[in-house]
């Protein structure tokens, strides 16, 4: 089973079923899903939120930025195909896979920092976004022509990329 936001972040629905991805592509993602929730940043909001245990004590490091790329494009491209499949079936993602499977870094990926002029729609349905708000979780896309934007929170947490 993949998970498509982490089970540390509280996510215990939101997956994919068993055999959709392989055991070496999940170990793959769990490498890069852990040197991000493992950041300061995710340390910390993590402890706000009450998805650490009382006395477990973490340190932290820095978030690397093409860590966090792939970690917000898994999601995207995981989300997208379970819970949007007309919408990941006509845009053109083979990049993305790409990205995930090789390492490689699209031209075509861009982080977004600040707001767009789009209007965000959330990408899972009503029941698995109910279970996600819960822990503070939301996943958005928004649609500008043939550009694709995906956005990401949780808790204070906020961060999007352009995907095409």
């Amino acid at each position: 089973v993949e998970h498509i936001i982490p089970r540390s972040l509280g996510n215990m629905h939101y997956i994919l079923a068993k055999g959709i991805v392989c055991g070496r592509c999940n170990s793959r993602f769990a490498q890069f899903e852990n040197l991000v929730l493992t950041s300061d940043v995710f340390i910390e909001e993590r402890r706000r939120l009450g998805l650490l245990r009382p006395g477990y004590d973490v340190v932290g490091s820095p978030l690397e930025t093409s860590f966090m790329k792939r970690f917000l494009l898994k999601m995207a491209y995981e989300s997208l195909y379970k819970s949007k499949r007309k919408l990941w079936t006509r845009s053109d993602l083979e990049h993305i896979r790409q990205n995930l499977l090789l390492g490689t870094d699209s031209t075509r990926v861009r982080a977004i920092s600040g707001e767009i002029a789009c209007h965000y729609r959330d990408i899972p349905s009503w029941i698995d976004r109910f279970r996600l708000k819960n822990n503070g979780l939301r996943l958005q896309y928004a649609e500008d022509g043939p550009r694709l934007y995906f956005r990401f929170t949780f808790g204070r947490i906020v961060a999007g990329l352009r995907i095409a």
